[in-house]
């Protein structure tokens, strides 16, 4: 259990594990030796990264719903 006593599904841990890869190196222009992040990337991980992200939103919603009802306990 974790904080609060939720427990975070495995696909959001693994979601959130795949997006930190992409937190520095899609912000900074200069995280690789040559090139842009644009560079770097497909269309195909993007749509993946959007689809990751969904779906620890649609998680984080859940729990907020479930706090809101349980009244904060």
């Amino acid at each position: 259990m974790g904080l609060l006593g939720l427990k975070v599904p495995e696909d959001v841990k693994e979601a959130c594990l795949v997006l930190d890869k992409y937190y520095v190196p899609t912000r900074y222009p200069n995280a690789w030796a040559e090139g842009i992040p644009e560079d770097y990337y497909f269309k195909g991980e993007a749509e993946n990264a959007i689809a990751r992200a969904r779906r620890v939103v649609e998680w984080v919603e859940e729990v907020w719903r479930e706090l809101s009802r349980r009244g904060g306990r």
